[in-house]
Formats: structure tokens, C-alpha cells, sequence
């Protein structure tokens, strides 16, 4: 893939959703970073106060840019509005309630060189509340200024549960991404999608040739909250997920590795999706969305069912636990 000839210029690009109390400090983290030359807010249509909060963080130095959809759109529309203002050679995601912790992309640009098209970094987690101090490593990468190749192969395995091992959920890392990767490639987000987005694009974007590095935590801080977006989407977001990674098996250049790592990503999304959409469908009494559920492999129909018996004998145990308690009480 061609490299720009200008490696310091980084456009952070945050898409807010009623963000009001957080987006002020989002902002103002990504102002301090010294390569950033533009850091573009675009409100998506919020509720509450957050266009103005996050004009509060302007710094005089005209860098920061913040637009305002029309309609609540989604991430993908908001940062692909962003990703057409910006004339930076870089540009990386900051989520609306997180932070950045100062020198974070000056790190990333020096590590990064004319090596990698993306170089991503381990993401320090802290529980919304929580002391600064207590930050952990998401990927658990020791402190060091080495960088590891990220393959495609090995992006998607870090998104799969497996079996007595904690999920490394790779499509969560916010890396920096060499514009001229994306333009030639002819991609953007997804507009579809309001869940998983990011994966997709670094799938289609490995898939297309760009270099890919990791490397341990360089100052991307990430508040795990109990409410957030990413944690309370339903059957019609996953199924977008779903549908994504099914075009992925139609990419060119896939490995055999790729291929297979990519069937089992697909066997997974299908099952959150149609295990979320049964349980809509039970809710709501439709048995045409229930009986479609099932139009799926025979594994995903058992896998199904045994979530559903599951299901039913723990509220039948609890609420029989509930009656005895009430007996005797």
C-alpha cells in the first residue's frame, strides 16, 4: 500500500450520542495530543447538551470541529461525516466517554513509521467510578516499544470465546489508520451497523492488504460502564453484525486459516443473533419470528434450545425458590 509522505498529522474523530457529561473531557484529551492537527466531534442528533458541551473544550487553536447530524444515524454515519472533513494522513477513533492520556498519538506516529498502516494499542480499562490508578490492561500486553504483526487471521481468533480463556476482543483496540489505506480500499463504516463497526472495517482493511501492528497500552483509557451502547443492543443490531460477517467469506486473497477462523466468527454472530431474536419473539408472541429463528444449521438449532431450557428451568427454580421463601417466612 503507498504511504503519505507526511506522517504527522492525526485527525481524532469522536462520535457523541447524548455525551453531554463526558464529551467535555473527551474532547480536551484529544487537544492536548501535540500531532493531532483536527479533532472532529459530530453530535448525532443528541438529546442533551452535548454539541455545546463539547464546544466548551475548544482550545483557540482551531483545530477542533464539531458537527451535528440532522437524525440520530449511528456511528458509522457520524465518524464517515467526520472522516470527509478531515485532511489528515492519520486518523483514529476516541469514543465519546473515554480519554486519551497526554503524548498517546506522538507514541503510536513513532512506533508506527512507514511500517504499519494500523497500529493499534492495548487499551487501559477503568470501571466508570473507579480511581484513576486502578487501570488495567485489556490484552494484558507487558509495557514495551515493540510492535507484533497483526494478520488478519489473528484479528479475527482475538474476537472468538474460547474455552477457559478470556476474550481479547481485538475489535474493541482504536488504532491510528493511515488514511490512503481506507481511500484506496473505497471504504468507509458500514451505515447499517451500530454495533461492531469497527471490526468490520479492520476486517475489509486487513483483507485488503494493509499492515497491521500492536503493541502494548500507549494511553487510550476506556470506562467500562454498566449502561453502555455497546452493552444494550438488541436482535436488529446483531443482526447487521451478522450479516457483515457473512459478506466477509466473499473478501479476496482469504487464507485457508482465515476462511475457517472466519466460518466460526459467523457460527457465533448467528447465535447471539437468534438467540436474541427468539427471545424477542417469545416476548412479543410472534411465532413467525420464532419459527425463523430456526431456519439454521441443526448445532445452532440444539445451541438454541439448550439456551432456552436453560432459560426456563433457572426462572422456574427461582420462582419456586421464591414461593418456599415466602412459605416460611
Amino acid at each position: 500500500m503507498s504511504k503519505s509522505t507526511n506522517n504527522d498529522t492525526v485527525a481524532i474523530v469522536i462520535a457523541a450520542y447524548n455525551a453531554s457529561n463526558t464529551i467535555e473531557k473527551a474532547v480536551r484529551s484529544a487537544l492536548i495530543q501535540k500531532s493531532v492537527s483536527q479533532v472532529i466531534v459530530v453530535d448525532d442528533a443528541s438529546q442533551d447538551n452535548t454539541y455545546e458541551a463539547a464546544l466548551l473544550a475548544e482550545d483557540n487553536s482551531g483545530r477542533l470541529l464539531v458537527l451535528k447530524l440532522p437524525k440520530n444515524s449511528g456511528p458509522s454515519a457520524a465518524r464517515n461525516l467526520a472522516l470527509k472533513n478531515t485532511t489528515a494522513q492519520w486518523f483514529t477513533v476516541l469514543d465519546a466517554d473515554d480519554y486519551l492520556m497526554e503524548g498517546r498519538i506522538d507514541k503510536l506516529l513513532s512506533l508506527a513509521g512507514n511500517d504499519y498502516d494500523i497500529l493499534a494499542d492495548d487499551l487501559w480499562l477503568l470501571e466508570e467510578g473507579d480511581n484513576p490508578e486502578n487501570i488495567s490492561p485489556m490484552l494484558n500486553i507487558e509495557p514495551t516499544d515493540k510492535v507484533s504483526d497483526l494478520s488478519l487471521e489473528t484479528f479475527i481468533a482475538g474476537n472468538l470465546p474460547q474455552k477457559g480463556k478470556s476474550r481479547r476482543e481485538l475489535g474493541f483496540l482504536k488504532p491510528i489508520i493511515r488514511k490512503t489505506s481506507l481511500d484506496e480500499a473505497h471504504l468507509q463504516y458500514d451505515e447499517k451497523m451500530r454495533l461492531g463497526e469497527d471490526y468490520d472495517l479492520y476486517v475489509r482493511l486487513l483483507a485488503n492488504g494493509a499492515k497491521a501492528g500492536l503493541t502494548s497500552p500507549q494511553g487510550y483509557v476506556a470506562i467500562r460502564r454498566a449502561n453502555s451502547l455497546s452493552g444494550c443492543h438488541g436482535h436488529s443490531e446483531l443482526m447487521h453484525f451478522y450479516n457483515s460477517i457473512r459478506t466477509h467469506r466473499d473478501l479476496p486473497n482469504l487464507s485457508k486459516e482465515a476462511r475457517h477462523l472466519n466460518k466460526l466468527a459467523r457460527t457465533n454472530a448467528s447465535r447471539k443473533y437468534r438467540w436474541a431474536k427468539m427471545i424477542h419473539a417469545i416476548k412479543h408472541g410472534n411465532i413467525g419470528d420464532f419459527l425463523s429463528c430456526l431456519t439454521t444449521s441443526p448445532d445452532n438449532i440444539v445451541f438454541l434450545f439448550s439456551n432456552l431450557a436453560l432459560t426456563l428451568h433457572y426462572r422456574l427454580f427461582k420462582h419456586k425458590k421464591k414461593l418456599d421463601t415466602q412459605k416460611f417466612s
